[in-house]
């Protein structure tokens, strides 16, 4: 990951390696059906910043990222 500018990038990314590298060991181990419970975890977890109510929750970081998108364009 990286810092930039005050705001660290990539450290979703970096964490969701490391927790599907996990649930790839529990599959190896035979643990299939923790293996599976675990990938859906991750998969929720990730997708938990695109749901519209989590999302009236943290206006103030949506505000900051369409300022950010206005800033490239100029």
């Amino acid at each position: 990951f990286q810092r930039e500018q005050g705001v660290v990038l990539g450290l979703t990314t970096a964490a969701s390696v490391w927790a599907i590298a996990a649930v790839g060991v529990l599959a190896g181990s035979g643990a299939y059906v923790a293996s599976i419970i675990g990938a859906a975890l991750v998969v929720f977890i990730l997708e938990l910043d695109r749901l519209p109510l989590l999302r009236r929750v943290a206006p103030r970081k949506i505000r900051d990222e369409q300022r950010g998108e206005e800033d490239e364009d100029d």
